[in-house]
C-alpha cells in the first residue's frame, strides 16, 4: 500500500494568513461568522456533515491512509493563505504544483465527498468546509473524539506555487521559531504541542530526515538524539548512497500506525522521533512539559486534539460575500488562478520612461539625489538594498515595503530596523516635480538601489523599468515571507528558487552583507547559547567571537549593531566571501552558506575570481527586481510612496 508522506504536516506553516492581491481582506474576516451547523436547513432534508461522514468511512476502509492524508491536506491549507480550499485547486502553478507539495495525498478523497455533496445540495457547501469536516470525521474513525465543527467558509479564488514552497518551511524548524509562528496565527504553545500530535499517524520519506542519519548539521555523524534502534532501522530503510526514497511510519509504535491516540509523545520521549522537530520537542525545556503531560495522560491529548483543529480551522478564513462555492473542488468558479502578479519581468524594459518624462532623464534625477544623500550618509547602501530585498521578496516588487499604516509591512519585527525609506521619498518628490504622476515608487526604489551600488564601488547595471505601485501591505505576510538569520541554507535555496531566483542568486545576492551592519540579537545566541548547548557555535573564527561577545555583553538591553565587514564595511566587494571561508561570518546564514556543500564552491569562487561578484551582483539584483511585478494597467503609479492614492479609499 503506498503512503503519503508526512514531511511537512502541521508544524509546517509561515504565517500568510492575508491573501496576496484579491480579497484583501480575507486575513480579517471574522472567524465568528463561523457556526457549528451552519448547513441546518439549507439542503433539505439531508445532513450535510453525515454524507461527508459516509465517504470518508468507506475511504478509510478501502486506505487507512486516508486519515493522515485530510489531516495533513487541511495544515497545508491553511498555513498557506488561510483556510479556504486553496490547497485543492488543480492547475500549472497552483499550490498543489509546489515540490513541497509533492505526493501529498487526500486531493481526490476531498473531490469526490464534495461531488457526493454536490448530489444532495448543489452549489451550497464550500469545498473548505467539506476539507474541514472530512478531517474531523477521519479523526474520529480513527480513534480520536467527535468535536463540534465550525462552518460557514467560503472558497477563495487564488492557488499559488510560489506562496506554498515560500511559506511550508521544512521539518528542521527549531521550537522557538516554530511557537513564534503558531502564536501569530493566533495559536499558542499548546496547540502548537497538540496539533503536531497528529504525526501520530502516517509517514516520512527518508529525504525529510536522511541528514539525521549520516551528517547531522555537517557533522559526518548521526544525530546523537536519535536512539540506536531506531538509528539502525532508519539506516536500513535509508540506504546512505540510494536513490529511492522510502518511508517510515513517523510513530514506530507498532499496531498504532494508523491510530489517533498518544503514542507519538511515548516514542519522542524515548528518543524515537523520526523527524527533527519531533525529537525537539520532546527535548525542548519550553515544550517538554507539555510532550511529558500528553504521553502520561491518553484522554489528555484526545481531548485537546479536536480543539485544536478547531482553532486552527479559523485562520484566514473567508464568509459572507467573499470569495464563492466552488462546484468542484478542484476548478475556479472564476478564472483567477493566476491573477496576482504572475510572469516575472513581464512588461518590464530597459530604458521604459525615455520620452515619458519631458526631457528630463528620470534615472539621472534618482541618481542625483542617492548620490546626495550617500556624500552624508554611507550607509544608504545597505539600507536601499535591503530595502529592495525586503519588498520583492514579500509580495513581489510592488513598494508594499514603502506603505505607511498600523499593520503595514512596515510594522514586522524584521523590517522595523529597515534604513532608506527617506531617501525613496525625496527621490520620489523630486520626480513629482518635473513629470507627476508618471513613475512609480517601485521603480524609484530599484533605480535609487542600483544607484547606491554603483556609488559604493559596485558595478553599473541597468535596470528594468516598468513597474506599477501595489495597493496593499499586510504585517503578517512580512513576518511570514522574509527568510531568518538562522534559515539553513537548503532552504534559503528552496525559498529563493519560489521566487524564480537560482542558487547563484541567492549566494551572490548574500554579498550585500558586505556593506552595512547587523543587530546583536539577531546573532546573540551564536555567541552563548548555540542551538540550546549553552556554549558558542563552534564554527565561528576565536578572535571574531572575542570581538563579538565584548559589543554584545550576554543579555544586554543596549540596541549595539555590529559592522557586517568590518574592514571595508561601506564598498561593494567580495571580502565579505573571504571573510566567509576563515570562519567571520556574523549571520548564521553567512556561516552556512560558506560550509554547506550545495554552496561552498560558488563562495570560493566569489572570494577568489577576480571581478567576478562585482560582474553577477547587478544581474542578480535584476533578477529579483522582476518579482512579482505589477504591469500595464495592474497597480496604480502613487503620488507619494507611503500611501495609495485616494480613489482607493
Amino acid at each position: 500500500m503506498k503512503r503519503t508522506s508526512q514531511s511537512s504536516m502541521l508544524f509546517l506553516g509561515l504565517i500568510l494568513v492575508t491573501l496576496v492581491g484579491l480579497a484583501h481582506c480575507h486575513a480579517h474576516s471574522p472567524h465568528g461568522q463561523l457556526k457549528v451547523g451552519f448547513y441546518n436547513g439549507k439542503c433539505g432534508g439531508h445532513n450535510v456533515e453525515k454524507v461527508i461522514y459516509d465517504v470518508v468511512k468507506q475511504k478509510i476502509t478501502a486506505n487507512p491512509d486516508t486519515v493522515s492524508d485530510l489531516v495533513r491536506v487541511s495544515f497545508h491549507d491553511c498555513f498557506v493563505r488561510g483556510c479556504d480550499g486553496s490547497i485543492l485547486l488543480n492547475g500549472k502553478d497552483t499550490e498543489q504544483t509546489a515540490p513541497i507539495n509533492k505526493g501529498l495525498g487526500g486531493i481526490k478523497t476531498v473531490s469526490d465527498i464534495k461531488e457526493a455533496v454536490e448530489k444532495v445540495c448543489p452549489g451550497v457547501v464550500s469545498c473548505t468546509d467539506v476539507l474541514v469536516i472530512g478531517a474531523r470525521a477521519a479523526i474520529s474513525l480513527a480513534g480520536g473524539k467527535w468535536y463540534e465543527v465550525e462552518t460557514g467558509r467560503r472558497d477563495g479564488v487564488v492557488s499559488r506555487k510560489d506562496e506554498a514552497q515560500a511559506n511550508i518551511p521544512p521539518p528542521t524548524m527549531p521550537v522557538p521559531q516554530a511557537i513564534e509562528l503558531f502564536a501569530k496565527k493566533g495559536l499558542n504553545k499548546h496547540d502548537f504541542v497538540v496539533l503536531l500530535g497528529g504525526h501520530t499517524v502516517g509517514t516520512a520519506h527518508c529525504h525529510s530526515f536522511k541528514e539525521r542519519l549520516y551528517n547531522f548539521r555537517n557533522t559526518k555523524k548521526p544525530d546523537c538524539t536519535i536512539s540506536p534502534s531506531l538509528l539502525q532501522l532508519l539506516q536500513k530503510t535509508c540506504p546512505l548512497n540510494s536513490k529511492i526514497d522510502n518511508e517510515t511510519f513517523l510513530d514506530q509504535t507498532t499496531n498504532s500506525h494508523f491510530k489517533i491516540d498518544n503514542a507519538y509523545y511515548k516514542q519522542i520521549l524515548a528518543h524515537n522521533g523520526v523527524m527533527e522537530i519531533d525529537q525537539n520537542l520532546a527535548s525542548n525545556p519550553s515544550t517538554r512539559g507539555l510532550v511529558i503531560g500528553l504521553a502520561k495522560s491518553p484522554n489528555q491529548f484526545l481531548d485537546q486534539f479536536g480543539p485544536a483543529m478547531v482553532k486552527m480551522a479559523r485562520i484566514g478564513v473567508l464568509t459572507g460575500n467573499q470569495g464563492e462555492i466552488r462546484k468542484s473542488s478542484l476548478a475556479l468558479g472564476l478564472i483567477l488562478v493566476t491573477l496576482v502578479s504572475q510572469g516575472y519581468g513581464e512588461k518590464l524594459q530597459v530604458g521604459y520612461y525615455n520620452g515619458k518624462c519631458w526631457n528630463y532623464n528620470v534615472e539621472e534625477i534618482v541618481f542625483n539625489v542617492v548620490k546626495a544623500k550617500f556624500a552624508r550618509d554611507p550607509t544608504i547602501v545597505a539600507g536601499l538594498i535591503r530595502l529592495q530585498f525586503h519588498d520583492c521578496i514579500v509580495r513581489g516588487c510592488d513598494a508594499s515595503v514603502l506603505l505607511n499604516g498600523p499593520k503595514t509591512e512596515k510594522t514586522a519585527s524584521p523590517n522595523l530596523s529597515l534604513k532608506g525609506f527617506y531617501v525613496v521619498d525625496a527621490a520620489k518628490a523630486a520626480l513629482e516635480k518635473a513629470c507627476p504622476g508618471i513613475v512609480s515608487c517601485a521603480d524609484v526604489l530599484n533605480i535609487a538601489a542600483r544607484s547606491a551600488v554603483f556609488l559604493a564601488g559596485g558595478k553599473w547595471y541597468f535596470v528594468e523599468t516598468g513597474r506599477r505601485d501595489g495597493f496593499e501591505s499586510h504585517q503578517s505576510e512580512a513576518i511570514a515571507n522574509l527568510p531568518s538569520e538562522n534559515m539553513q541554507v537548503r532552504d534559503a535555496v528552496h525559498l529563493f528558487a519560489s521566487r524564480g531566483l537560482s542558487k547563484e542568486d541567492f549566494v551572490v545576492l548574500l554579498g550585500g552583507h558586505t556593506v552595512g551592519a547587523t543587530h546583536c540579537d539577531k546573532f546573540e545566541s551564536r555567541l552563548y547559547n548555540y542551538h540550546n548547548t549553552g556554549k558558542p557555535d563552534a564554527k565561528m573564527n576565536s578572535n571574531m567571537l572575542y570581538a563579538l561577545k565584548k559589543t554584545c555583553p550576554s543579555r544586554s538591553k543596549n540596541q549595539v549593531y555590529f559592522k557586517n565587514n568590518p574592514k571595508t564595511h561601506y564598498r561593494m566587494d567580495n571580502t565579505y566571501y573571504k571573510n566567509l571561508l576563515v570562519n567571520q561570518g556574523i549571520l548564521e546564514i553567512d556561516s552556512n552558506i560558506a560550509n554547506s556543500p550545495l554552496t561552498n564552491s560558488l563562495v570560493k569562487k566569489l572570494a577568489y575570481a577576480p571581478g567576478y561578484f562585482e560582474s553577477r551582483f547587478g544581474p542578480a539584483m535584476v533578477n529579483m527586481g522582476r518579482i512579482g511585478v505589477l504591469t500595464g494597467k495592474q497597480g496604480e503609479v502613487r503620488k507619494c510612496c507611503g500611501a495609495v492614492n485616494h480613489h482607493r479609499h
